[in-house]
């Protein structure tokens, strides 16, 4: 265990979403969560099985990172798996814990 509590270390909260404006519009309204950060246009990332392409934005809850995807075209299973089925608004991706 790194920290001294459970989870002391997990700096962010990842989602993936098919509405980026819409789950950023929810982070700000229902979250207090604003000032979110748009990465690039179109962000690509190697994954298992090739390039996935996705938009990104990040925002800050306190010390704590909020993530959400959309993905867009590639590989992009690694994130669109969360979404088959679901019709929400936007669903649990992963956490990001730091390593010391």
């Amino acid at each position: 265990m790194i920290g001294t509590t459970p989870y002391a270390d997990l700096f962010q909260i990842a989602y993936v979403t098919h509405d980026l404006e819409g789950a950023i519009a929810c982070f700000e309204r229902d979250h207090g969560v604003a000032n979110f950060h748009r990465v690039n246009s179109e962000l690509e990332s190697i994954v298992p099985g090739g390039v996935a392409r996705s938009q990104v934005a990040l925002g800050w809850s306190g010390a704590r990172q909020i993530e959400i995807i959309q993905p867009l075209s590639g590989a992009v299973h690694i994130y669109s798996d969360a979404l088959e089925g679901f019709s929400g608004l936007m669903r649990f991706h992963h956490f990001g814990i730091r390593v010391r």
